[in-house]
């Protein structure tokens, strides 16, 4: 979405992975390789709070934000209909960085939805999860929030004349 803003027209991020992974193995000395390469960025100083960068050392974080930007960093560059969806006890995909990944996105029209309980690969089988979903991708069709029918309409689909399904099928093709 950052890289080619001319053929996204929104984004929806599913527990999305917000802090230095997989990068956080790489040692430091690599990063500081790579830094010679490369114009230097100034460190985010970023304050990691998932088990998989808690786990590595701490050491390359300052070699790493200099030469690479996280999810974070790029999500600054958004500015495009944001829809995030996530769970409360995801163990991978802690609240606090998600909530920074989202509190950096410029959207103006940006919702975030927190799925109370639910672990990383539980969301999606929430029915919340699709009918928040739905109702986000109605009002992208829409363009007005008021126009969107919400949750209930993901149940007559096919009654309707299958006029989402129709409308994902033209948006795909463009």
């Amino acid at each position: 979405a950052v890289q080619h803003p001319e053929h996204v027209s929104a984004l929806v991020l599913d527990s999305p992975v917000s802090c230095h992974w997989p990068y956080e193995q790489v040692s430091g000395t690599l990063w500081r390789g790579l830094a010679q390469h490369l114009p230097p960025l100034k460190a985010a100083r970023r304050q990691l709070s998932c088990n998989c960068c808690l786990s590595a050392s701490a050491t390359p974080q300052g070699d790493r934000e200099l030469v690479c930007l996280d999810p974070v960093d790029l999500a600054s560059c958004l500015s495009i209909p944001l829809l995030v969806i996530a769970g409360t006890a995801d163990p991978l995909c802690p609240r606090a960085t998600i909530q920074a990944l989202f509190d950096a996105a410029k959207s103006e029209d940006k919702q975030l939805f927190w799925l109370d309980g639910l672990g990383h690969n539980e969301v999606a089988g929430s029915r919340t999860y699709w009918h928040k979903l739905f109702a986000f991708l109605e009002m992208l069709q829409h363009g007005d929030p008021q126009n969107s029918r919400g949750p209930s309409a993901c149940n007559d689909r096919e009654e309707n004349g299958g006029s989402f399904f129709a409308w994902c099928k033209k948006r795909s093709r463009t």
